[in-house]
């Protein structure tokens, strides 16, 4: 091995001063303008479109400069009078790219943020103005043969035999309270992030309950209901509601959004059907009263909403919210055209009816069933659902399809069939929204 070791030829790598001026030149630019970008998003300067502009377009020609500034020098010992015109002109350029950053750290010190992110504004102020004053005589010392470059390179005192410059001592400065304020700025986000799970959990825990733990044993019939959320709180909602009558209401819908925001509108509309059920069971009533309460409380959202009352005798009045057409028997339920809920405060619902036979099946959905998507891009549909319903599987067989293709959105569905004389009531509930609280 050692024999081996000293037969290999031996490789140099020799480069001339020009050439590692070129590298130098470029990387000292990277510094540069990884700085400039660092100071515009700590001081969260990203809503300003126009000074958002300005800086990657500062950024693209600090670096096309410094490139050819680069070229410049391999070439200097060639240079003629244009050669050095050229390379005036392009210092020049770098140094105006520089002052922008005077512009970020004034901007810095208007907005309202943390402390240490003033004191990273004043910082950086400071050590661009010793940049630039270093930039500046440097060029000056090959034109006009100034003294100041080496005032301001000179070290102010030595550690350990190494001279410490005062650019050195700002930029180390500079260094430590960005490290600071990213630190203070990381605890502060774990903190918000802290927060908002505990937020979600309470929402999960508030959404747990007014999500139905099972439907109520209504004679004649045998219903079945599945829900799974996209996210660890849902905009998807229902709600069967037996009656003084022996009739039931079954309430189903879909709010606009995702999160958190949508799960407290349904805490909302949960608590108001509900209210409503104690003194009307018309389904266009219903709607209507919901509507009337909703306009103006949704934040720019609305909801659609289908609302059925059916009886021991199967008759069935229905009305629609804007919401997609449930399927009975496997076919596709013709609607009245209607305004989601939350949108005009004069939109009216009208009323349609039904007869459930012995054996006849309803099921009710959310449009997460249909607008499932596969890896690619290629949505579920309706021809896709009315195919799976002709095999007549359960509310849980009918979820597992839409998940099996590729869920974006919540997914509820409710199966309600009229049973024959001989048979015993049921009550079935899936509820998914517990599997996806944390460990």
């Amino acid at each position: 091995m050692a024999q081996f070791l000293t037969t290999m030829p031996s490789i140099n790598f020799s480069f001339s001063h020009a050439e590692i001026n070129f590298v130098l030149q470029l990387i000292f630019s990277i510094h540069n303008c990884a700085a400039l970008l660092l100071l515009f998003y700590l001081f969260g300067l990203q809503d300003n479109v126009r000074l958002r502009r300005w800086t990657w377009w500062v950024v693209g020609v600090q670096m096309s400069a410094a490139c050819a500034d680069g070229l410049v020098m391999l070439f200097w010992a060639h240079a003629g009078t244009a050669m050095q015109g050229a390379d005036a002109l392009l210092s020049f350029v770098i140094v105006l790219c520089r002052l922008f950053g005077f512009v970020l750290a004034y901007q810095g010190l208007r907005r309202r943020i943390y402390p240490e992110f003033k004191l990273v504004a004043v910082i950086a102020f400071l050590d661009n103005m010793m940049e630039i004053l270093r930039l500046s005589s440097r060029q000056g010392v090959r034109f006009t043969h100034w003294t100041l470059t080496a005032r301001l390179s000179a070290p102010l005192f030595h550690v350990a035999d190494a001279g410490i410059t005062a650019l050195q001592i700002l930029d180390t400065i500079l260094l430590v309270t960005v490290a600071y304020a990213l630190l203070r700025y990381l605890g502060r986000e774990s903190r918000r992030q802290a927060t908002i799970e505990q937020e979600l959990k309470s929402a999960r825990e508030v959404q747990q309950v007014l999500i139905p733990e099972a439907p109520p044993n209504i004679p004649g019939y045998a219903i079945a209901s599945v829900y799974y959320p996209a996210q660890e709180v849902g905009g998807d909602f229902f709600q069967i509601i037996p009656m003084q009558d022996g009739a039931m209401l079954v309430i189903l819908g879909d709010v606009s959004g995702k999160g958190l925001k949508a799960a407290m509108n349904v805490a909302l509309i949960v608590g108001t059907v509900r209210t409503l059920a104690e003194f009307q069971s018309d389904p266009a009533s219903i709607l209507a009263g919901l509507n009337h309460r909703l306009v103006g409380r949704m934040q720019g959202g609305f909801t659609t909403a289908l609302a059925f009352r059916i009886d021991r005798l199967g008759h069935c009045t229905f009305a629609n919210a804007g919401h997609v057409p449930p399927f009975l028997n496997g076919n596709e339920m013709s609607l009245d055209p209607s305004l989601p809920l939350g949108i005009d405060p004069e939109a009216e619902y009208r009323n349609q009816d039904l007869m459930l036979n012995g054996g006849d099946r309803l099921m009710l959905h959310t449009d997460g069933v249909l607008e499932a998507r596969s890896g690619k891009g290629e949505l579920y549909g309706f021809e896709r659902l009315k195919a799976l319903l002709a095999g007549v599987p359960d509310a849980e067989s009918i979820v597992d399809a839409a998940l099996a293709f590729g869920q974006v959105d919540d997914i509820t569905v409710v199966t309600i069939e009229r049973l024959g004389l001989n048979e015993a009531a049921a009550s079935v509930t899936v509820n998914f929204l517990a599997d996806l609280a944390p460990a």
